[in-house]
């Protein structure tokens, strides 16, 4: 069987609806929307490093006692690739992040492009490769930082040479001359290269000058599966900055307080230089000042804790950046106390690995971009397995004069079956009920100072429970086989499949509702469903562009609550597979599915439209991304939503689902706002009323009022959010909205 990963990536977290009634539904949208096969989103440890010349007159990397190289040669030939893996390796990075090329592009690989167009300006040995070499046996991740727009660097003739100047055909010799290099280093190296980092995308160099879609292809010449990721300035960018060329954004954070504890966490990725110098400037992104006149800005312990503040917040991949200068030479490598506090880091990393390695921002307990080490809300920040089986509690501050530590609901409805220290297996109390999670440590057990991790076992969700394909109850029908341990994103790393026509599972549930959860691929073909030996539809389990996993074909909902069966028979293609099924098992009626709703304005096309605000899809994919306002979008106003129950009825909860389709996660959601309700959709009575609303994630936002007897149901958004990532539009915007009794 031929498996093949999708690198498409998806950084939405998506809570799949259950609170339907009464209808079958085939959707081909993954649960678990981060792509668990996209190293980049699961690493949160990087490592930064400028080894770069300059020029006679500009000096970038020098020896330890000061002295500077020559020229590009001389710096090529004295880089320890041997010993600075070794280290990367002892300090527990996820990847490094090398500069091939800085001030003046002067390349740390012998160039035969360069060498065309600039004679001189490339090393004679292969420092890349030399790095690439060294990296390998420790699995570390290689990310090449690149410079696209430092023709202002360049002696008049070179200028002259490679069309700096020249904004002919929109700068197209420049253009060429970048694009030439650019295709020549990821030929060379091919899938070492695990990604690129591009500096200065921000700039209006990179956005006047540059051909973007040129260069995206460009980049991913010799392989179509690098991450791409753009430098974004001081702030947590958007990815549409790039102009397409780039899959993420990052941060450049310097000049912040000496605090840790205030600085903000990201969803981009953020590096920070590590060590301050006693000369201006008193930072720089390389090794430019001898050893003794450098200090280290932080200590490890607080390095770490900014690190496990950053892999709970870092939704777009690859965490904390810590930018070290190395020096040139056989001698010391690294300024001054890098290597001390990197090894020190590392150690404090590795002590919980399995909470920081591998895993994605939790959606039990979601922090937003900007939050801080003081300003945590419970003392908490967290993260979750690929798999989404455990949810790990990071405990920062932890509360005083207590081992008790209470949190709120889970906000995707997981719900714990056990929880333990990390570091030292040591059972935690778990309680959890309608109004939160307790956790209690043992007698023997303390807070720890720097971070007490919590694992907790996901069992199922409120409402809802997963069952994986390997359990007993379930009946496989005619030859399958099971495939385990292939690290392709299924659920708990494993799925059953049969090649044969006509063969079937089958599964019998109490409940009221499931859904078939499997994966699609190229050759994959139909499979007939069958409820309670009934006939229902044929669904697809084809994708045209490859594997995808966990992928719910089929579901169905509102069922009477009892005993039920479904049957998945394949028909056609090369397999059928099965890798899960979500069992639902509550009823709550949404009151609002499939109701009438008008609104002040709105977007109205394949994806958007009042309709689909209610039409069960608490998730923005395409054909159903929800509602949207189109009114005035320049300046702040005022929009409004009303869903028409047509009778009026008891309800006591409005959920409001924002949109989450990945950078745009969030926005559309009003920040000043009241639920209003009607009998006669012209006498108003206000329920709730926020103001100052915070910058939701993707799952559902709850409103609870004393129950109501009324047929409308308004959300009047009375001051907007802008969106950096629409032109810095304002609109109001919900991927569905629901009503509960």
């Amino acid at each position: 069987m031929i498996l093949r990963s999708s690198r498409k990536v998806s950084r939405c977290f998506m809570i799949i609806a259950f609170l339907l009634l009464g209808f079958n539904l085939s959707v081909s949208q993954s649960e678990a929307a981060p792509d668990p096969n996209n190293w980049y989103l699961k690493s949160h440890y990087g490592l930064f490093n400028h080894f770069t010349y300059g020029s006679s007159t500009f000096t970038q990397t020098i020896y330890p006692n000061g002295t500077v190289p020559l020229d590009i040669n001389e710096l090529g030939n004295n880089f320890n690739a041997t010993q600075y893996a070794a280290d990367a390796h002892s300090f527990g990075v996820d990847y490094v992040a090398f500069t091939v090329w800085h001030y003046a592009m002067n390349t740390l690989y012998p160039s035969t492009k360069m060498n065309q167009w600039r004679p001189g300006h490339s090393s004679n040995h292969d420092v890349i490769q030399d790095l690439i070499n060294a990296l390998q046996p420790y699995g570390i991740k290689l990310v090449l930082y690149i410079h696209v727009t430092d023709g202002h660097d360049f002696t008049a003739a070179d200028q002259t040479a490679t069309g700096w100047n020249n904004s002919a055909g929109g700068y197209l010799t420049w253009n060429n001359f970048v694009n030439d290099i650019v295709t020549e280093l990821g030929n060379r190296y091919g899938t070492a290269i695990d990604g690129y980092f591009v500096d200065m995308m921000y700039e209006s160099y990179y956005q006047n000058m540059i051909d973007k879609a040129r260069l995206r292809t460009s980049m991913l010449a010799g392989n179509p599966n690098r991450i791409i990721i753009g430098s974004g300035g001081t702030g947590d960018a958007a990815v549409s900055l790039s102009g397409g060329a780039a899959d993420y954004m990052a941060r450049e954070y310097y000049n912040q307080p000496t605090s840790v504890n205030t600085w903000p966490a990201t969803n981009n990725m953020t590096a920070t230089v590590m060590t301050t110098q006693n000369v201006s400037p008193k930072w720089a992104w390389w090794a430019s000042v001898p050893q003794g006149t450098n200090v280290l800005r932080n200590s490890p312990e607080e390095m770490f804790r900014f690190t496990v503040l950053e892999a709970g917040v870092n939704r777009n991949g690859g965490g904390m950046l810590w930018d070290a200068g190395t020096y040139a030479g056989s001698g010391a490598l690294w300024e001054d106390g890098i290597k001390s506090a990197l090894t020190t880091l590392g150690t404090y990393v590795n002590a919980v690995g399995t909470s920081l390695k591998n895993v994605f921002p939790s959606t039990s307990y979601p922090r937003a971009s900007g939050v801080t080490l003081n300003g945590l809300a419970n003392g908490i920040v967290a993260t979750k397995s690929t798999d989404d089986t455990v949810e790990y509690i990071h405990v920062l501050n932890p509360p005083s004069g207590t081992k008790v530590l209470t949190l709120p609901v889970p906000a995707d409805g997981k719900l714990f079956s056990s929880a333990t220290i990390l570091k030292n297996g040591h059972s935690v109390s778990l309680s959890q009920n309608s109004s939160g999670v307790t956790l209690t440590l043992g007698s023997s057990d303390s807070w720890d100072s720097l971070d007490t991790v919590i694992k907790l076992v996901v069992s199922g969700y409120d409402g809802f429970s997963y069952l994986n394909d390997t359990a007993s109850s379930i009946t496989y029908n005619g030859s399958w086989g099971l495939s385990s341990n292939r690290n392709v994103g299924d659920y708990l790393n494993d799925v059953h499949y049969t090649t044969t026509n006509n063969n079937y599972f089958q599964y019998t549930f109490t409940g009221t509702g499931i859904e078939y959860i499997s994966s699609k691929d190229s050759n994959y073909g139909n499979i007939d469903i069958y409820i309670d030996n009934v006939f229902k539809q044929t669904v697809s389990a084809v994708n045209a562009t490859g594997y995808l996993p966990q992928q719910v074909l089929y579901g169905i909902y509102g069922l009477t609550s009892g005993s039920h069966t479904i049957k998945g028979v394949k028909t056609s293609g090369s397999y059928m597979q099965l890798d899960k099924f979500k069992i639902i098992t509550t009823a709550t009626p949404n009151l609002a599915i499939n109701k009438t709703v008008t609104a002040s304005s709105t977007v109205d096309n394949t994806d958007w439209g009042v309709a689909k605000a209610t039409d069960g899809t608490t998730s923005s994919i395409g054909g159903s991304m929800g509602w949207s306002s189109a009114n005035s979008l320049t300046t702040n106003h005022t929009e409004w939503v009303t869903v028409d129950l047509g009778t009026s009825q008891s309800f006591s909860k409005v959920v409001l689902y924002p949109r989450n389709d990945g950078v745009n996660t969030g926005y559309g959601f009003p920040i000043n706002f009241t639920i209003d309700v009607s009998t006669n959709n012209s006498t108003w009575n206000t329920v709730i009323t926020n103001t100052g609303y915070a910058l939701p994630s993707g799952t559902g936002q709850t409103f609870t009022f004393a129950a109501q007897n009324a047929r409308y149901i308004r959300v009047n958004g009375t001051s907007l959010r802008q969106n950096p990532n629409d032109s810095n539009q304002y609109r109001m915007q919900f991927a569905e909205i629901v009503v509960n009794p």
